[in-house]
């Protein structure tokens, strides 16, 4: 099945005032980042599987809906040194870039959208914080998996933070999907297998806490 036509319509029909993009950049142009209800300092949890998991420092790691976070910096902190940021928002690369600072040379950025990204390369580790949970239909889902097999090795590992089952139904205004272990297992497909998970309850700027899911993924093939 060719997924360009029915996702071109399908993206056209969801975003008939203002598209996803629109939305994301008025955010980061127009709100500071630790207002934002998703904003992390210092992803600790993630941080750390990274490190466990992928101890080679050159392995080339991609961050897909990276947005404003630290993660960038706190990867180049601990000597990894192939980084690529991608997201929908140009305003949210800019910001990396200039909280980086000189350090904002050793990191690639793309702004895309995920869903008809072509990726150039192949990536160790495909990190996801911010992306899955807001794909809500199954021809998403398909043309979001579609890219990650492009882009990763095999063996290579894939990280996704969602929101669990008991986490919000909303985020941005935007509705999500909720994932627990098995449910994402199943979505994935027999091509990944569960290396491990965790629970996490972020604690938002307002001090409410949203309570997510990290699931830690290897190809298999």
């Amino acid at each position: 099945m060719d997924l360009a036509d029915p996702l071109k319509y399908y993206r056209n029909l969801k975003n008939e005032t203002m598209s996803l993009q629109n939305h994301w950049q008025k955010i980061y142009l127009h709100q500071s980042p630790d207002h934002l209800g998703w904003f992390q300092s210092q992803p600790l949890q993630v941080l750390n599987l990274i490190q466990e998991y992928l101890p080679e420092r050159q392995a080339p790691i991609i961050d897909v809906g990276s947005g404003v976070s630290g993660l960038a910096g706190d990867l180049l902190a601990k000597g990894y040194q192939d980084l690529t940021l991608l997201d929908l928002s140009q305003a949210a690369l800019d910001q990396v870039k200039n909280r980086l600072g000189p350090a904002a040379k050793q990191v690639r950025y793309i702004q895309a959208d995920i869903l008809s990204h072509q990726p150039s390369k192949k990536y160790q580790l495909w990190h996801d914080r911010a992306c899955f949970h807001f794909l809500q239909t199954p021809l998403e889902r398909v043309a979001y998996l579609k890219t990650l097999l492009q882009a990763l090795a095999l063996g290579g590992l894939v990280l996704f933070s969602t929101f669990s089952p008991q986490g919000p139904k909303k985020c941005s205004g935007l509705p999500v999907r909720r994932w627990g272990e098995e449910e994402l297992s199943n979505e994935l497909g027999s091509n990944f297998l569960l290396v491990t998970s965790q629970k996490e309850d972020h604690q938002t700027p307002s001090g409410s806490f949203q309570a997510y899911g990290i699931y830690l993924f290897r190809r298999i093939k």
